[in-house]
Formats: structure tokens, sequence, C-alpha cells
């Protein structure tokens, strides 16, 4: 699943230490959208995407995190 992943996103690692990390995150993250998919209890269900090789660390630092109601409203 994840060299399907892999080949759909372009991605390509520069070591072999790099690829196994970024499909540690990769399981990590699939494990997180089972288990949220499962519980039922969502108006939404989640799935892989461009992103799923990162950290949750690592996206919120590259693209800003995401954004509350309240601060959402103060930038407006």
């Amino acid at each position: 699943m994840f060299e399907a992943w892999m080949v759909k996103h372009k991605r390509v690692y520069n070591t072999p230490a790099e690829k196994e990390k970024r499909f540690q995150n990769f399981k990590d993250n699939l494990k997180d959208i089972e288990k949220h998919n499962s519980t039922g209890n969502s108006t939404y269900r989640l799935g892989l995407t461009k992103f799923s090789d990162m950290t949750h660390e690592e996206f919120e630092h590259m693209y800003g995190g995401s954004r509350t109601q309240e601060n959402y409203f103060q930038g407006m």
C-alpha cells in the first residue's frame, strides 16, 4: 500500500532511513484514519492524502496548523 501511495504522490526518499521514517509515519497516520472511520460517530471520513507520510507536527510547522473557530473569525 505504501509503495502504491509513493507512486501516486510521486514520493522519492533520499535514503533508506528516510524511507523507513516516512513509512512509520504513514502507518501511524493510517492507524489514526482507520480508528476514526471505524467509530461510526462522525459525519465525515478520513483518507490518505499527499500528507500521509508526515507527522502532525511536521504538517503544522509547514502549513500553519489548524485554525480554531475563534481565531478564524478574529482574522476576518
